[in-house]
């Protein structure tokens, strides 16, 4: 085999590459598309069964596992940070009470930001 045979080969290798891998990229976009569409589909199924179950029987469903952030009224990161929230206005009760100016300032500034976590949307 000469060395422009094995060029040639090459280069045909690569372009037969070249075009798989854009056939990848664009097969990678159909099916990334097909499952945000499914995705989305579901939880617009789940959201409806969930407000006719709650219409039905005045009630949520009851999720088991990791589910919660389904419901429209579950706090969704206030769980995680309610001891922390408690803790935080626990501090700041007790800096009022000793008339820490620059503590209380400092606890409300951190309470101001996670009070947005801490409230739920409709």
């Amino acid at each position: 085999m000469t060395p422009e045979g094995l060029t040639l080969a090459n280069t045909a290798s690569l372009a037969d590459y070249q075009e798989k891998k854009a056939a990848l990229v664009s097969h990678e976009a159909e099916v990334r598309r097909s499952m945000e569409e499914g995705f989305t589909s579901a939880i617009a199924e789940a959201q409806e069964m969930q407000r006719l179950y709650k219409e039905e029987f005045g009630t949520y469903i009851p999720f088991k596992g990791q589910l919660r952030w389904l419901k429209k009224d579950a706090p969704s990161a206030s769980a995680a940070i309610g001891p922390k929230v408690g803790g935080l206005k626990r501090s700041l009760v007790a800096a009022q009470k000793r008339g820490d100016s620059a503590l209380v300032k400092a606890l409300e500034a951190k309470l101001a930001a996670l009070q947005p976590l801490d409230t739920v949307e409709a």
